[in-house]
């Protein structure tokens, strides 16, 4: 008995060409959804850099941009810091309504002696100027003032004027005509009711 043959069953020309056609390769599709997600991302990039102003390209990858909530709140607790260290600062200093302590240590208005110092001494013009201060405060006296130069002498006299919290001599401005070329000692005698004290110094004409 003769064998039986298969035969497989034709297929038309067209309908293979049809099929090929139809049948996408898996590459082709894994470059077009690449793509299609890089255009999304590019156009999510572009809405946030033009219409979000809260969006910064500088942040580092994983960063998210802080809400303008968050900025205000920092910059309010900045703003209450600054305000505190001030107060604190301020509250450290003396005010101008106190009265800020004259001295340290002993009171010199207690002392037995009058006490100051030359503050000034210079020629000016033709002129020897001298100022002094004196550290106890009064309202009166005598200030006394004696130039020797080689057997030279010149004396002056001027009254004491009370200050805010001390006083001073008047002040004195001697001729240099009077005085001769060289290195003077000053002596300056202080006298005030019943106290008296004494300030020295050396100029040079």
């Amino acid at each position: 008995m003769p064998k039986k043959k298969n035969i497989k069953p034709k297929t038309s020309t067209k309908n293979s060409r049809y099929l090929r056609r139809r049948r996408v390769s898996p590459l082709k599709f894994a470059f077009w959804l690449i793509l299609l997600l890089l255009s999304g991302f590019v156009v999510y990039v572009m809405y946030r850099f033009f219409f979000d102003k809260s969006f910064d390209l500088d942040l580092p990858v994983g960063a998210s941009a802080e809400s303008s909530e968050v900025k205000e709140l920092k910059t309010s607790d900045s703003d209450s810091k600054d305000s505190k260290e001030k107060l604190e600062k301020e509250s450290s200093e003396p005010s101008d309504n106190k009265t800020p302590e004259q001295y340290e240590g002993e009171n010199p208005n207690s002392s037995a002696s009058l006490t100051g110092a030359l503050t000034a001494s210079y020629v000016s013009g033709n002129s020897l100027v001298l100022r002094v201060n004196i550290d106890q405060y009064l309202t009166s006296g005598t200030c006394t003032l004696r130039l020797e130069n080689s057997g030279s002498v010149v004396e002056k006299t001027a009254a004491i004027l009370p200050t805010a919290s001390t006083s001073s001599c008047e002040g004195f401005d001697v001729p240099v005509s009077e005085l001769s070329s060289g290195s003077w000692t000053i002596k300056i005698s202080l006298s005030s009711a019943e106290k008296t004290g004494e300030i020295t110094g050396e100029v040079k004409i």
